[in-house]
């Protein structure tokens, strides 16, 4: 890893994976959500989801390192097109989701609450208020009384469908927490608290029936930590951060995308946070470890300066060490590592 001053470690990174982004606009707000060493964006099968995602990354960025060089208003179009895809089932007064295909996501609610909660962590419009209040409802709405979120519901047949996602309730426990920061009403920490118990008693286990990778659900953990300092849910972090520990030196050897490798980072920065608040050394030297094994391969895939004749690959993440493709997420989940990792650096130092 390249030595850099505590102010710079990883910035010209960052900034190479945001620049990325803002040129990769299209003229209705969306990102090109595939591009290759052709020149073409490819859109054909574009994911609401990760547009929000790509936008909380970009929130998160510009919060953490000043709205200089890339002011919020710069991403408004993306943020438009969001807000677009917002619908109310059942046409309720008081609730709203993303839909997108006629389908209601968990995920994709969750992630454009989170997303809202970055865009409005200094001042919260008040149009914005409205909508973010309306995913809050519609989220907990999802969540079935023992804790249970349910992930997707059909708009057409007004029915609650049998797909369940392993990531959809730590998006939803996650954006409900930093929602609280800027709304106070008790339901949405009822409901993470809920959430959390119900999958402490149903954790996600891979085939040798250990804690599986989830990282939004480790996120929501160490946060929800320090709001409710619960022993268990301390010990359920660290039961799902030694998997992704240990997984990640074969995900490397076996070269894995570059996503797949960045989330497991960001389960590793959100404990290093934590660790750091609470003053154990032993494993932040260890969480340390991992990340930066993380960012050497993430990093080695950014697309350097006349590296393709396209420059407008410079800065997006690659797909992997033999695919050149670029998607949003790989840009989006390496952007999410480098500024925890960064904010983590700067606390230790």
């Amino acid at each position: 890893m390249k030595a850099r001053n505590s102010n710079y470690f990883f910035y010209d990174e960052g900034m190479e994976c945001v620049s990325y982004l803002l040129e990769h606009f299209n003229v209705d707000g969306r990102f090109d959500y595939y591009y290759d060493v052709n020149g073409r964006g490819l859109n054909n099968c574009y994911n609401i989801l990760r547009h929000s995602g790509t936008l909380y990354a970009i929130y998160q960025w510009i919060n953490e390192n000043g709205h200089k060089n890339f002011p919020t208003e710069k991403f408004e179009p993306a943020l438009s097109f969001c807000l677009q895809q917002i619908h109310a089932p059942h046409s309720t007064a008081y609730m709203a989701g993303v839909m997108e295909r006629e389908e209601f996501k968990l995920g994709g609610s969750a992630l454009a609450l989170l997303m809202l909660t970055g865009r409005c962590r200094s001042a919260v419009p008040k149009n914005l208020q409205k909508e973010m209040r309306k995913l809050a409802e519609f989220v907990i709405w999802m969540q079935e009384p023992s804790g249970k979120y349910l992930s997707k519901y059909s708009n057409c047949e007004k029915r609650f469908l049998p797909f369940h996602s392993v990531y959809y309730p730590g998006e939803a426990m996650l954006a409900l927490i930093r929602f609280t920061e800027l709304d106070k009403d008790p339901r949405w920490m009822e409901s993470v608290i809920l959430g959390a118990d119900y999958l402490l008693k149903n954790p996600v286990l891979n085939k040798a029936g250990v804690h599986a990778h989830n990282h939004w659900f480790a996120i929501a953990l160490t946060e929800l930590y320090q709001k409710r300092p619960n022993q268990a849910y301390y010990e359920e972090f660290w039961k799902i951060a030694k998997s992704t520990l240990r997984s990640i030196p074969f995900l490397i050897t076996s070269k894995a995308s570059s996503a797949s490798i960045a989330t497991h980072g960001e389960t590793l920065v959100s404990g290093l946070l934590l660790e750091i608040h609470l003053k154990r050394t032993d494993r932040i030297i260890e969480l340390r470890a991992g990340i930066e094994q993380v960012l050497d391969y993430c990093l080695r895939l950014q697309v350097k300066i006349h590296q393709f004749d396209d420059p407008r690959m410079r800065g997006g993440i690659m797909a992997g060490p033999d695919q050149s493709k670029v998607r949003i997420d790989y840009v989006q989940h390496t952007l999410q590592v480098i500024t925890g990792y960064r904010r983590s650096i700067e606390l230790i130092e």
